[in-house]
């Protein structure tokens, strides 16, 4: 894929790809979540167009890590919010990277 937008969307927020005139990949290459003590839980969760794409969660001294990659057909827009849950220590990253490209 060769990549032609880039979009840095932050945790608890939400952003619309515009329309475009050729089928897209997007592409989110990360996304990281670290639960590191006794209670600490973390979960980071992406929907598109408001259906859960991608969850990773950790908890209890665990970290983990995942990828995604998805298909945006012509002339379709997409809502891309991202959810972060976070306690006793769990962290996730601030905000994920999105790639896009033409398919």
């Amino acid at each position: 894929m060769d990549v032609t937008e880039i979009y840095y969307i932050k945790s608890n927020s939400i952003y619309s790809l515009p329309e475009a005139s050729y089928r897209r990949f997007i592409v989110i290459p990360v996304l990281l979540v670290i639960g590191l003590g006794t209670k600490a839980n973390a979960r980071q969760v992406v929907k598109i167009n408001n259906t859960e794409a991608v969850r990773v969660e950790a908890q209890l001294g665990s970290v983990n890590c995942i990828g995604w990659t998805g298909v945006i057909e012509p002339n379709q827009s997409a809502s891309i919010a991202v959810e972060e849950k976070i306690s006793h220590g769990g962290n996730t990253t601030d905000a994920i990277t999105v790639l896009t490209g033409k398919a």
